[in-house]
């Protein structure tokens, strides 16, 4: 908050002018967080402590929707947002230490985006914004045999993936990309989550890898024959294959 007084002498008189306004000061750029699908994360800001804090968390993209507020030493959250509501949290005991950072519990994809932290004190007026980006990781790779045709798949990720088939040693029907890409499917689920499978004909004689990459998290099972285990004539037995993650 910043007052200025001007006088100004117009016809023999002195006129006194008082000007009042608000300054607002902005962080540089943006603070970048990735969370992950359905579990918990926080929006970190900061400000500078004194007295009489005021926080507002807002959505500015979404029509500056109502993320969380505080303001006499209590959140206010009457006019809250109905996404976020049961949601948020601040770290109220850390507040008189300049802490305004946000917790958002259960993540979702409609989460994303960008999001403005206000601030102000009896001194001071601060914005600054965090960019929140949500992933779905890879977390498992199932593979299946049956019939001579193999099957990879995966569930539960975002953002968009990739499957790619390859062999040990390498074949070069292994990596034709043709192949791979007709007998892949990719569906959405109902949180907007990507399902993705994948066939192709079994190598018997190579070990089958197949890795499913989303982001930075990559993943990848293994499908091998064993040979023939040696038995007499009258009990044949023999072990079709292993799997390995």
């Amino acid at each position: 908050m910043a007052w200025v007084l001007v006088s100004m002498t117009l016809r023999g008189l002195m006129l006194m002018v008082i000007l009042l306004w608000t300054v607002t000061s902005t962080d540089g750029e943006d603070v970048h967080v990735t969370c992950v699908f359905s579990e918990d994360c926080v929006l970190p800001c900061s400000f500078q402590p004194d007295s009489e804090e005021v926080i507002h968390w807002l959505k500015p993209e979404d029509k500056d929707l109502t993320v969380h507020s505080y303001y006499y030493s209590t959140d206010q959250l009457k006019q809250q947002s109905q996404p976020y509501r049961g949601r948020t949290a601040l770290f109220n005991d850390q507040i008189p230490k300049g802490n305004a950072s946000l917790l958002l519990r259960g993540i979702t994809l409609q989460d994303q985006g960008r999001y403005k932290c206000y601030t102000s004190t009896i001194k001071d007026n601060k914005e600054s914004f965090v960019n929140r980006a949500v992933e779905a990781p890879v977390r498992l790779v199932d593979i299946q045999l049956s019939d001579d045709i193999i099957t990879c798949s995966s569930t539960g990720i975002y953002p968009e993936h990739k499957l790619t088939w390859s062999t040990d040693p390498p074949s070069d029907l292994s990596f034709d990309p043709g192949t791979i890409q007709n007998s892949t499917s990719i569906k959405v689920d109902d949180r907007g989550l990507y399902d993705i499978t994948s066939t192709k004909q079994f190598s018997r004689d190579r070990t089958n890898i197949c890795t499913v990459t989303s982001g930075t998290v990559e993943r990848t099972t293994t499908l091998k024959q064993q040979d023939p285990v040696q038995t007499s004539p009258s009990s044949e037995l023999s072990i079709l294959c292993s799997v390995s993650v």
